[in-house]
Order: structure tokens, then sequence, then C-alpha cells
């Protein structure tokens, strides 16, 4: 099965994200992880693509993210989640 090439870059993203992290852990104390217990990831892309290039995209993001793939081996709770807005609502914020 042949994918089609994913767009150079998209137009415009926004990303707001959220953490947990206990102070405890960096300070050595025995028993608590010494990294982010949890991360929510709310990722806003601004383009024109078709819905199914967006998933496309998507899929591929969360296979080859090295920061997403270095979290789930850490057993990190991760959520993604993603929103596709046209491209012409970015400049209007």
């Amino acid at each position: 099965m042949s994918e089609e090439p994913l767009p150079p870059s998209i137009p415009d993203a926004s990303r707001r994200k959220e953490h947990l992290h206990r102070v405890r852990g960096p300070r050595g104390v025995k028993g608590v992880r010494p990294y982010f217990e949890s991360v929510d990831l709310a990722i806003e892309l601004f383009t024109d693509e078709p819905e199914r290039r967006v998933q496309q995209l998507i899929r591929n993001v969360e296979a080859r993210c090295p920061v997403a793939n270095l979290s789930r081996a850490a057993e990190v709770a991760l959520t993604l989640d993603w929103r596709a807005r046209p491209a012409a609502e970015a400049d209007a914020g």
C-alpha cells in the first residue's frame, strides 16, 4: 500500500500543553518518579488539506514523534487532542 507524501509544512499550528509533575521525584525522594506522570497536549492545525490527509499526518506524527514515543515507553499517560481548522482562521486570530 502506497501513501501520498504529506505537505511539506502545515501553514500554522498552535499547541496547548498541560502536565502533572511531582517535584519530589527530581529531588531524589525514593519511590517517586523523577519525570512527568501525565501529559495532555492539544494540537490545533490550520490547514486546507482534506480530512484524510490530516488523519494521515496525525497517524504519522503519533507513530514517529520521539517525544511521544519516549513518553509512552516511560509509561507517562499521554493524551493528544488534535483539531483541524481552516487555514483562513489562522490569520483571524
